[in-house]
């Protein structure tokens, strides 16, 4: 299709997958990927990307979708969901003290009442591998390589260091390995999942995502997991596949602590980003602003990313540190298409702080316009990135 720029991968995508699992993100950027992820209500076929603009007495976080025009449940969830981060920053402000665990709880708990089928989702892909066909590995089969990997691990002189994973594991069982922990994650977290999100039970289904997202993070932080990051001699004694598995589940982890990780990190750094307008005297104000307001019917289907950049210009604002956040990760298209953009404008590198980006298989991008109202994006820009975009994608292969 002429409106569609084809992609393939390209380079060595072991080592892009490593790139990303070091990323370092700025904690505007992990907020903002937290509102994107728990804006996502459905098992499958939604991504969102948000960013927030501050003006002398209003922030204002900017949400894009995927399928362009937000749903009246999107609509509805998205003034429950900024009514509670008024509500914190309002009490915040009032009595400057707050319970920072029970904010996050709050959080958490309000996401798995409207986000539960999504959460479903995110547990049940850790304990799956590489797709063959339409079929997934079985948390079983998961945990065999897994069990495979720790005894090549611990065969090559390593072991787990963790208190957190050695206690917590003493207390579960005899042992006291991180063997203990991923059969415990596997066999016992995922497993026992279907009952809870079947039978809908609130109460139960709160304090099994919470006991999820705790374990999760125990893993993350494990001497296993971190050594396939950073240990590079027991990396390359391992296949290509099993890297990619570890950094696969790695990923998969995250993205599950995310929801209690980015409420967090909303709790502990919401008075920074404000401390401009409460300098001034002013209560904080923060709204929401949905993108489909300032887009043209051919600019309804673009990646949410990039929706959201030409919505800013068309407001004549900027993203508040340059930051996007997503819920899912910004293809390699967009991330090149921005950078040509923002190069063409003046702004400096990098252009915009995403998420991360992993290169595709193959998959369709559909090209970009200029909108009406754009301040510095005009048609004449859009289409030099566009091709400078084709261009440098082209040599990447």
């Amino acid at each position: 299709m002429d409106n569609q720029l084809r992609l393939q991968r390209c380079g060595n995508i072991v080592d892009s997958e490593l790139l990303y699992a070091r990323r370092e993100l700025s904690p505007i950027t992990k907020i903002l990927n937290w509102v994107a992820q728990c804006f996502v209500r459905k098992e499958e076929g939604e991504s969102f990307a948000c960013a927030l603009s501050v003006t002398s007495d209003v922030a204002t976080i900017h949400v894009a979708k995927n399928t362009g025009a937000p749903t009246p449940d999107d609509l509805e969830h998205g003034d429950l969901f900024i009514g509670q981060m008024r509500s914190f920053i309002e009490r915040k402000s009032v009595h400057k003290s707050v319970n920072p665990k029970a904010e996050v709880v709050g959080f958490v708990r309000a996401t798995v009442e409207t986000s539960w089928l999504r959460m479903r989702r995110k547990i049940e892909l850790i304990g799956t591998s590489f797709k063959c066909g339409d079929k997934r590995q079985s948390s079983d089969a998961s945990f065999s390589q897994i069990d495979h990997l720790i005894t090549t691990w611990t065969y090559s002189s390593h072991t787990e260091t963790s208190t957190t994973i050695t206690d917590h594991a003493k207390r579960i069982s005899a042992g006291n390995t991180i063997r203990i922990m991923f059969h415990y994650m596997m066999c016992g977290c995922l497993t026992n999942a279907d009952d809870y999100f079947r039978d809908k039970r609130f109460e139960s289904l709160c304090e099994h995502f919470l006991h999820v997202v705790k374990t999760a993070q125990m893993l993350l932080d494990s001497d296993f997991l971190k050594a396939v990051l950073f240990d590079e001699k027991w990396r390359t004694n391992n296949s290509k596949n099993d890297i990619r598995f570890l950094l696969r589940l790695r990923r998969r982890l995250e993205r599950v602590t995310v929801y209690s990780t980015g409420a967090k990190c909303f709790v502990d750094n919401s008075s920074r980003f404000f401390n401009k307008l409460r300098g001034s005297g002013k209560q904080v104000s923060i709204h929401l602003s949905w993108v489909n307001a300032t887009l043209s019917q051919s600019q309804m289907h673009v990646h949410p990313e990039i929706a959201l950049v030409h919505h800013l210009d068309a407001l004549g604002v900027y993203a508040f540190e340059r930051a996007i956040g997503g819920s899912k990760l910004a293809c390699l298209a967009c991330v090149v298409y921005l950078d040509q953009v923002a190069e063409a404008v003046g702004l400096a590198h990098p252009s915009y702080r995403l998420n991360g980006t992993i290169e595709k298989e193959r998959h369709d991008w559909p090209l970009p316009t200029a909108l009406p109202l754009s301040v510095l994006l005009s048609e004449a820009v859009v289409q030099r990135a566009i091709k400078h975009t084709k261009c440098i994608l082209q040599h990447m292969h």
